[in-house]
């Protein structure tokens, strides 16, 4: 029989969505403030989301986006209360509180940060399959949390009317960054899926580094997953004290079992040593097992040293514990001839190295520790413009070269700090400049944007303007060419009200257009 939840939800296809919800919140134990709060979330998302669809490209259907938040609800919130004023100072700072145990949230009443609750009370905290567990806890923490943020987008950036990014906003600037970075790479329904799988069969982890090689080369791959690592270890430093103390212990750890691989005959002489240790133990087993007088003497020897309570009872019981000692006495048995083996003990010897590097990122000073965090994210922008210039140079089909138009704006006005977007940050502007030439160019050549003039510069200069551009639909965006005291500019509109106006620096003739001057063309075919 279907809960009467589930057929709430499954009429999502109506795509009436504010009485679904009603018909969801009937079923909820939520005071009115939260249930008017939620109704009023869900309008402003209903609202936004052509928007955020137009602009952002890679999102999911709106259907799938509604019908995920209202799960959330329906299954993992049975509670959800609003801080007091009175309880300001209760909170130490923070916006929300959460217990996933008893499915409960506790927040400021602010659409945007109901919204993010309801994302992080979904979260697992088993996401990513990977050896070390210090690594795999900060890159599942990164993950989350890059979600959970990229939830809150739509209503967040989006009124309805426009688009305005306020970094202030972004629960964690860094997260975000690489979290869209990651959508470009790939795309949104993978890390989608990705984050909400239960059945954790996939190896997520294993599949994102196969795509990456796929689509842009083994040498990116491994730049990107060392660069990943790297921002999800400092970041969750950053953030938690304890993770702090975990990864200086893992540090160690690493370091002392690498110092035995540097000496490695005397490693695998240690090795060797205990695996003839085990065999001598395996074998005596064998034999008081085998043996009856030496089981009475076995059984004899141990209960003289365990107290009552402890004492083996029967020398049948005294046999399966032996055997029980014996099978895992084989299990190391085994585990050392494995490190032995020559391929497993050079893959060893890498990863430890690897790991090494990775970890020689930490630093004790946290002002440090932040300094080398923002140098590895812009750098990490580096290798998705490189990756950018992979799809322009792929890209055919004229939808295709449209969506990376949008994809390389949303790109630039990512925030990277409190006071900077992606595309003001002195490091990367070259490697933006050859992004926007190789975009432009390929979209003029594919005639899904204007040829302003026959001087390519001038194309570049004045088209690489939509980049910075928060326009909603680029495809309204219109263009007038005029000459002003002697000074060739270039205005553009939103349909007809008046963006912004530019100056073409260099000079030129009349017969350098390809527009007819003082008139609005369309920027786009």
């Amino acid at each position: 029989m279907i809960d009467k939840k589930d057929k709430i939800l499954n009429k999502l296809v109506k795509k009436d969505y504010d009485n679904l919800l009603e018909e969801l919140l009937a079923t909820k134990d939520y005071e009115e403030n939260v249930k008017s709060l939620l109704l009023n979330m869900s309008y402003k998302l209903e609202t936004a989301y052509k928007d955020y669809e137009k602009v952002k490209k890679n999102v999911l259907p709106k259907d799938e986006y509604m019908k995920k938040i209202f799960l959330i609800i329906q299954k993992e919130c049975e509670h959800i209360d609003f801080f007091k004023s009175d309880e300001e100072d209760e909170t130490k700072g923070k916006k929300y509180w959460i217990n996933k145990k008893n499915n409960q949230i506790k927040c400021f009443p602010v659409e945007r940060i109901l919204l993010f609750s309801l994302s992080k009370i979904e979260k697992k905290d088993n996401i990513v399959k990977y050896e070390n567990p210090v690594i795999k806890k900060s890159l599942t923490q990164m993950l989350n949390n890059g979600n959970s943020i990229n939830t809150c987008e739509p209503i967040r950036d989006f009124n309805g009317f426009s688009w305005n990014i306020v970094a202030s906003e972004i629960e964690n600037l860094i997260y975000n960054l690489v979290y869209q970075d990651l959508i470009i790479l790939i795309n949104n329904s993978f890390f989608e899926k990705w984050i909400n799988n239960n059945k954790f069969v996939i190896n997520y982890l294993e599949k994102f580094e196969n795509d990456l090689e796929e689509k842009y080369g083994e040498a990116l791959r491994k730049d990107i997953m060392k660069k990943l690592i790297k921002i999800s270890m400092l970041q969750l430093i950053a953030l938690d004290e304890n993770f702090k103390n975990e990864a200086k212990n893992e540090k160690e750890k690493i370091e002392k079992e690498y110092s035995k691989f540097e000496n490695s005959s005397k490693y695998l002489a240690e090795l060797g040593n205990k695996k003839k240790s085990l065999g001598r133990k395996i074998k005596k087993i064998d034999q008081i097992i085998n043996d009856k007088e030496l089981l009475d003497q076995e059984y004899e020897r141990r209960n003289e040293k365990l107290p009552l309570e402890k004492k083996i009872f029967s020398k049948r019981v005294l046999r399966n514990i032996m055997q029980e000692e014996r099978t895992k006495k084989i299990k190391e048995l085994e585990e050392y001839s494995h490190l032995m083996n020559p391929q497993v003990f050079l893959k060893r010897q890498e990863n430890l190295k690897k790991y090494i590097e990775y970890f020689n990122v930490l630093d004790i000073d946290k002002e440090n520790n932040q300094k080398t965090l923002l140098k590895i994210a812009i750098d990490l922008q580096k290798d998705v413009l490189e990756a950018f210039k992979c799809k322009i140079d792929k890209a055919q089909e004229k939808q295709e070269i449209v969506n990376l138009i949008y994809e390389f704006r949303y790109f630039n006005l990512i925030p990277i700090s409190a006071d900077k977007k992606v595309n003001q940050v002195d490091g990367l502007k070259e490697y933006l400049e050859n992004i926007q030439k190789a975009l432009i160019l390929k979209a003029i050549k594919k005639k899904v944007m204007i040829e302003i003039s026959n001087i390519e510069q001038i194309n570049v200069e004045v088209l690489k303007n939509l980049f910075t551009s928060t326009i909603i639909s680029l495809e309204t965006v219109t263009i007038k060419v005029f000459k002003e005291k002697d000074i060739w500019k270039v205005c553009f509109f939103d349909e007809e009200i008046a963006e912004n106006t530019i100056n073409i620096e260099e000079l030129i003739d009349k017969k350098d257009l390809k527009i007819r001057p003082k008139k609005n063309i369309k920027v786009f075919l």
